[in-house]
Order: C-alpha cells, then structure tokens, then sequence
C-alpha cells in the first residue's frame, strides 16, 4: 500500500509539473504575438531603422527577444527545476502552488511585458551610449584574444559588478526601497526572480551590460549571457535543499542565496553573490554554515504581502508591491 501511495503521489507531481509547465509555454506563446507588433512599432525604436549600424542592432535585438526570450520553448527548464522542488525541497511543509509563487508569477508576466517594452530599448539605449559617447573607454586588446577568452573575462567583471551593485542596492536607504520588494518574498520559488522591481532591474541590468560593451562583447553573446543569467537565478530562488557540495566555493547556491534573503541578524549582508561566490569569499561576505535553511522574508511590517491566492487580490497586491518603494521614499 505505501508503495502504490507513493506512486500515485509521483504520478500526481509529474502531472502537476508537465501541466504548469504547459501553462508557462501557453502565456508566453499568447505574449509572443501580442507584444510582437508593440514592440515593433516603439517610437524609441524608430531612429535605429533610419540607419544601417541601426538596422543591424535592431535586427539582431528582434531575433534575440522573439526567438529565443519569448520562444515558448525556451521555458522548457521550468518543468526540471519545479520537479526539483517537488523532490528536494527546502521547505517541505510549503506547498507548490504557494499563495507567494502565485503572486510571483504575476511578477513573471509583468517580467515579460516590461523586458520586451522598457528593458529592451534601454539595453540599445546603454549601448548607443557607449557607442557614441564612451568609446574612449572601450578596451581593445581583448579583441586580440582568441574566443572565448574574452567572454569569460566579461562575464567575470560584469558578475563583480553586479556584486558591488548588489551590496550598494542593499546598503543605500532609497535604493533598498526598491531591491526590498524583491527580498519580501517568505516562499522562496523559481519565480522569485522575477519579483523584482523595474527600476531594480534597470539598476542591474545597467551594471552588468556596460561592461560587455565596453569590453567589445557582440550583441548577440551579450543577450544570450542574460537569459543564461535569469535561468541561474531562477534555479538558485527556487526551494530545493542543495548546498552543491564542493561547488559552492565557486558558484552560488539555493542554500547560499536563501541565507541572503533570511531576516535573521545573523545573515544580514551576507551572500551578494549573482552567479560565482568567489567575490563574497574575497571581501568575506560569505556566511560559512552550509547547512541552514532559514525562513526569509524583511522587517517591515508596512510591507504588502500577499494573502490571497484570487486574482484580482493578486493583481491589487501585485500594484500595491509595485508602487511601494515610492510611498517610502516620499514618506506615505
């Protein structure tokens, strides 16, 4: 009996993972040809059509968005990370479909739409900026190097970067109003990721991609290392029980980075890391117990969590988070 239990146990969980998994591949098809023609017709895009080098970025940032960012099938690893949760989670008496994972997915369709409007011309922007105004700065002798030696040396100082941002974001007040939306989540998930901020986002994203341009990264490579990127981050926020053994003294973990978003004093600033936990190693702030699994969530009972699995509560929660680093700055 407790072997057939077990079984139809199993057989329940792949079900829920294959039919989640559908859902996902659904809303991101059904996003692809509604956000297409929006995107296309953005008047920020407009100047970048009017010349060859502009028909080019825009081309390859066409491409990079609508074949691969909102190809359906690119969200295929969802199903192998929430099996993870499924199996080995952090939690166990946290359930799947949390009342927390459902207001992150919002955030996750809200990702989507703001990437494809805000982020993607910003990211031309950025480079438009250092094309025209910062070339000086641009390095050259990584040109001469034989690939993918440069990519890796770029992916190495855009990550220390982000490091350094991360731990500014966390040690300035108004700044923090903002990051602070993302560490307010108390069921870490694979969705957690995306519970960021846009004017969050907007910081990071500013602070890992100037370095790729200045280094001379291509484009393509530079988009390509992103998605890379958000899929890490997406294992890493996800409740599983897995420090990686040796490997944590390199890269960061679901363990490590659940001891980030811990409230507890002990873990505050600790594990800034995005992708490699060398730079907390160097500047010694990596939390060396590699076996906890704290509680997160943050000290600010003003904060608008989420209490209701409905819709609608979700789609007010969701505004409520959104507008809630600008009420404390303003101080409402």
């Amino acid at each position: 009996m407790k072997i057939s239990h077990r079984l139809v146990s199993q057989s329940k969980s792949v079900s829920a993972v294959l039919l989640f998994g559908g859902l996902v591949y659904l809303i991101v098809h059904w996003l692809q040809s509604w956000l297409l023609p929006i995107w296309i017709d953005l008047p920020v895009l407009e100047g970048l059509k009017t010349t060859y080098r502009g028909r080019l970025i825009w081309i390859t940032f066409y491409q990079i968005i609508f074949d691969v960012f909102l190809n359906p099938y690119f969200y295929l690893p969802v199903i192998g990370i929430f099996y993870l949760e499924l199996i080995i989670p952090a939690k166990k008496e946290q359930k799947v479909f949390s009342v927390g994972m459902l207001q992150d997915f919002i955030w996750f369709i809200a990702d989507i739409v703001f990437f494809t409007i805000v982020i993607s011309p910003y990211i031309l922007w950025i480079r438009f900026i250092c094309d025209q105004y910062l070339g000086f700065l641009k390095i050259d002798a990584l040109t001469n190097l034989t690939y993918p030696l440069p990519l890796i040396i770029a992916i190495f100082a855009s990550d220390f970067l982000i490091w350094l941002s991360h731990l500014v974001r966390h040690k300035v007040k108004y700044l923090w109003y903002f990051h602070s939306v993302h560490h307010s989540q108390t069921e870490l998930n694979l969705f957690t990721d995306l519970r960021f901020h846009t004017i969050d986002t907007l910081i990071a994203i500013t602070t890992a991609i100037i370095p790729l341009q200045l280094l001379q990264i291509a484009t393509p490579t530079t988009i390509y290392y992103l998605f890379i990127q958000k899929w890490y981050l997406r294992l890493y926020h996800a409740n599983i029980k897995s420090n990686y053994g040796f490997l944590k003294y390199l890269l960061v973990t679901p363990q490590s980075h659940r001891v980030h978003h811990s409230f507890e004093a002990k873990h505050c600033d600790k594990n800034f890391g995005t992708i490699f936990s060398i730079w907390d190693y160097l500047f010694k702030t990596q939390y060396k117990q590699y076996n906890e699994y704290p509680d997160t969530g943050i000290n600010e009972p003003r904060f608008p969590l989420e209490k209701s699995s409905k819709l609608p509560s979700l789609l007010k929660t969701y505004w409520l988070q959104f507008i809630y680093p600008f009420q404390s700055i303003v101080g409402k």
